[in-house]
């Protein structure tokens, strides 16, 4: 039996985006949500916008590129840096001093830096001694702004006025995805609970997150899947709005 989390506001999507006063981490979400469609505004207006040009991002892997690499490369080059794929070989218990090294060479030659699938305080260690920006796994599942890719695509879709705002999440609650998705929806003001009811107790909510699979969660709205084209776009321009608040201004 899956595992159920129930989100429910008496808000709705139209009297939420009007409170003037938001608590810092709402302002945090929200200012994310807004940096990411003004990316989307200017790439539509202009398609030669290309804020991050001259800049250069080192992609600092431990494995062979996969999707995650491919996504913050994709990012990256829209706006116009230089990526680099840097291979990490050194083993799990190298010295400090070598990784520090490796820190100090590579903030002398790239902008910003991204760790994917380094081994445990690697990366922490090269964002003391960098110099520059270091982002992990910015392109991944497990960095937040996926979660908040699912989130912004709920957040957008046309609702009544006075719909309420509720989530239905199925599958593990406690992933760390998962976690970034339901404290993020807390942080907007809602209610969440907790249940082992399994998918019927979705039945009421306005939109249903299934999470059982690992990679892609499909979206519902009101028993509708919601287009998936529209959530990997928001994804997208979130790990570019990320980029731009790392190694640049949003306008260039």
């Amino acid at each position: 039996m899956p595992t159920v989390a129930y989100v429910h506001s008496p808000h709705s999507s139209s009297s939420l985006r009007r409170l003037p006063d938001w608590p810092p981490a709402v302002a945090s979400i929200l200012a994310l949500f807004e940096a990411a469609r003004r990316v989307r505004a200017e790439l539509r207006a202009r398609p030669s916008y290309q804020p991050l040009r001259g800049k250069n991002l080192a992609l600092l892997m431990a494995c062979p590129p996969g999707p995650e690499s491919a996504l913050l490369q994709a990012a990256a080059i829209q706006l116009g840096a230089q990526v680099a794929l840097v291979r990490y070989s050194h083993h799990a218990d190298a010295q400090a001093r070598d990784i520090e090294a490796l820190a100090g060479a590579l903030g002398r030659m790239y902008d910003a830096i991204d760790c994917e699938f380094l081994p445990a305080l690697v990366p922490q260690r090269i964002a003391r001694c960098a110099g520059v920006p270091v982002t992990e796994g910015l392109g991944g599942e497990q960095h937040r702004v996926c979660a908040l890719a699912d989130l912004m695509t709920l957040y957008e879709h046309p609702l009544p006025a006075q719909a309420p705002l509720s989530v239905c999440l199925l599958g593990d609650a406690d992933s760390p995805r998962a976690r970034v998705f339901l404290t993020a929806t807390r942080d907007l003001g809602f209610d969440v609970l907790g249940t082992d009811a399994g998918r019927e107790a979705c039945e009421d909510a306005t939109f249903v997150v299934d999470a059982t699979q690992p990679a892609r969660w499909p979206l519902q709205a009101r028993g509708v899947e919601l287009d998936d084209a529209r959530r990997a776009d928001n994804h997208l321009r979130l790990v570019q709005a990320a980029l731009l608040a790392e190694m640049g201004e949003l306008h260039g």
